[in-house]
C-alpha cells in the first residue's frame, strides 16, 4: 500500500492507538499503543509493553530502536502474530507523517505505508478506569482481592469511585502531565 505522506509533525509529547497494521485492522479487543516522550518510543503491542529509543529528522526520516526491550506475556495466537507483526513493522519504519485527517503514518524507505494511527486523547476529565493492581505502601504493586472492583471515575475538579466496600470523592487538580488528588472522602 503506497499513500502520500503529508506534512510532518512534532512527536514527543503524543501518544496514538493504531488504525491499521499492514492495510488491516487490529485484532479484535485488543489495542496497540504507541507513545513518544523525551527520545523514548513506548506502548503496547496488544499483549505486551514494549519500548525503544526513537530519533525524528526534520525531514521527517524516523528511526525506531533498533533495540525494543518488551514484557514475556503469552497471549493467543493470533494476538501474538499480530504483536511480532507490528514490532517487525515498527523497527522497520523510515519516516513519518502527520495526513490531514490527523492521522499518523509511518512508512518504510520506499515509502509503503504499514502503520497508522489515530491520536488517543490522554485527557483523564471524563475518563472511567477499572484498578487492577496498586502499591501497597510496601514498595510492592499487589493485585487486587478477588471478589472486589476498584474504579476510578475522572470528572471536572473531581475524582470518585468505589473502594472496593465503599464509595469515595476527592478533589482533582490535573494540569498537564501532573495531577494531585485530594484527601478522599467516603
Amino acid at each position: 500500500m503506497r499513500a502520500i505522506l503529508s506534512r510532518m509533525i512534532e512527536l514527543d509529547g503524543t501518544t496514538w492507538l493504531l488504525d491499521s497494521l499492514d492495510g488491516r485492522p487490529r485484532v479484535a479487543g485488543t489495542e496497540i499503543t504507541l507513545s513518544f516522550e523525551a527520545g523514548a518510543a513506548f506502548g503496547s503491542d496488544g499483549c505486551n509493553r514494549y519500548r525503544a529509543s526513537y530519533e525524528l529528522g526534520e525531514d521527517g526520516r524516523l528511526a525506531v530502536g533498533p533495540a525494543m526491550a518488551t514484557t514475556l506475556m503469552a497471549c493467543a495466537e493470533d494476538v501474538m502474530v499480530q504483536a511480532a507483526a507490528y514490532g517487525a513493522a515498527l523497527r522497520a519504519t523510515a519516516s513519518a507523517r502527520l495526513h490531514d485527517d490527523g492521522a499518523l503514518a509511518l512508512a518504510e524507505a520506499d515509502g509503503t505505508v504499514r502503520i497508522t494511527f489515530t491520536a488517543q486523547d490522554t485527557a483523564l476529565e471524563g475518563t472511567d478506569w477499572r484498578v487492577t493492581a496498586y502499591n501497597n505502601g510496601r514498595q510492592a504493586v499487589v493485585s487486587v482481592l478477588e471478589g472486589t472492583e476498584l474504579t476510578a471515575s475522572f470528572g471536572e475538579g473531581a475524582v470518585n469511585g468505589s473502594a472496593g466496600c465503599n464509595r469515595y470523592r476527592a478533589s482533582l487538580d490535573a494540569d498537564g502531565d501532573r495531577v494531585r488528588i485530594g484527601p478522599a472522602a467516603a
